[in-house]
């Protein structure tokens, strides 16, 4: 929704192309995707985000998710922004909105977001 009103375009999901119905985890990256065609032919899709935030290039953004529901994204991710030298350090890079918990779905606990 946030990539909606900031970009005023949808992400380019198609329901048409996306013929893996099911559950995939992907163990590596610690991502969880599934897709359902549900009764009457609606489809949804859902992702989300597991690991740690240890590692190179990192966001905070562990439990972010995303949902489309029959090709219109409910929930989405509002991406990357442009990379510049302040985003590579560590006392700055999270300080950038779409680095940060609070540029992604994460839960915020107790006021917490996180680290």
């Amino acid at each position: 929704m946030s990539r909606k009103l900031f970009w005023g375009v949808s992400a380019g999901f198609n329901k048409e192309k996306c013929t893996a119905v099911g559950m995939k985890h992907f163990s590596q990256s610690q991502w969880i995707v599934d897709r359902r065609t549900l009764v009457g032919g609606l489809f949804i899709a859902f992702a989300a985000k597991g690991g740690y935030n240890d590692e190179p290039h990192n966001h905070n953004d562990l439990g972010n998710f995303m949902f489309n529901y029959n090709g219109n994204n409910i929930f989405v991710d509002i991406g990357s922004q442009e990379y510049v030298k302040e985003y590579f350090r560590n006392e700055t890079r999270y300080g950038f909105l779409l680095a940060s918990s609070l540029g992604h779905s994460v839960p915020v606990i107790n006021g917490c977001t996180q680290k």
